[in-house]
């Protein structure tokens, strides 16, 4: 990566943190422009320039064939995301919105699995049992992570792993 280039990457993640930062403080300090919706909203919105900017710099860094991992962060994040609305929020008009995000995010996330696949077998031809058990034991702490986090915010998850 060119000097040029990792200072755009830097700035650009900069950014990601600064929009995550507030989007967290926002959500979490609901009355921070005197209207709870008004402040939400405006939490949402830099949460989602967060995650957009953050598939952006992660695009941008990662090799042109291994992009899977976009797609998989995409689909996690669009899944947990369906998954908090669904509990915090489930009104009928929400859950069609919702369902789009739900939809997409596995969509994404079949996708980044089917390149990863895709891309471990190209890659490792010796090693490719290894690779497999490697990127199914990532996957697991992943959706664990995610779990786990769901479940520590209130959300009724369809398994219980302890």
């Amino acid at each position: 990566m060119e000097p040029a280039e990792k200072k755009s990457t830097i700035n650009g993640l900069s950014i990601v943190v600064a929009f995550l930062v507030v989007g967290i403080m926002l959500y979490f300090n609901n009355s921070y422009f005197g209207n709870q919706i008004v402040t939400i909203v405006i939490s949402v919105v830099c949460l989602l320039f967060a995650l957009m900017g953050f598939t952006v710099e992660i695009s941008r860094i990662l090799p042109k064939d291994s992009q899977f991992t976009s797609n998989i962060i995409v689909g996690i994040i669009l899944i947990s995301i369906w998954a908090v609305q669904y509990h915090f929020a489930p009104f009928w008009w929400l859950n069609i919105i919702g369902l789009a995000a739900l939809l997409l995010g596995l969509a994404g996330f079949f996708t980044g699995l089917a390149d990863m696949v895709s891309y471990i077998s190209i890659k490792r031809k010796g090693s490719s049992v290894m690779g497999y058990f490697i990127v199914f034991g990532e996957l697991v702490a992943a959706v664990s992570a995610i779990a786990a986090f769901l479940k520590s915010i209130g959300v009724d998850l369809p398994f219980d792993f302890g």
